[in-house]
């Protein structure tokens, strides 16, 4: 008697606490093909019927459905660029760079960030700085 309670409670306990997941395999196309319509990730969650933090959830959990984002990230950028490239005049080429620049900030941007810490991890300058063979900092 006190064995069969005890395997009720072991069974119980392997059950998952709350709500199950709404993830299916089926959403990895989804995602993709609206993304590479040129929808925004958020939009495409909304396809969904999930949040932006549901979508990244599942990223982490299922290494399908990451790959599926980043195919579809790719995609986007596609069509953006295809876009970009086929406009007709000034005002359709603004809307898409400002698109591009938010899509892909690493290829897309007006400005870079410097890193301008020492190999200590430092903010401190070097002791000495040359530029252009002049030296500079007190060496002449």
């Amino acid at each position: 008697m006190k064995q069969e309670k005890f395997k009720k409670l072991v069974e119980r306990s392997k059950r998952r606490i709350g709500r199950p997941t709404k993830y299916r395999k089926a959403y990895c196309d989804i995602i993709i093909n609206e993304m590479a319509l040129g929808f925004s990730k958020t939009a495409a969650c909304a396809v969904l019927e999930v949040g932006v933090d549901t979508c990244n959830d599942w990223a982490k959990r299922h290494p399908e459905f990451k790959e599926a984002l980043a195919i579809a990230k790719s995609l986007r950028l596609r069509y953006l660029e295809e876009q970009f490239l086929a406009a007709p005049n000034g005002s359709e080429v603004t809307k898409l760079v400002w698109a591009l620049k938010n899509t892909n900030t690493d290829e897309w941007m007006d400005r870079r960030e410097l890193d301008m810490k020492s190999s200590d991890g430092t903010m401190t300058p070097p002791e000495r700085v040359v530029l252009r063979g002049i030296a500079k900092n007190g060496d002449s």
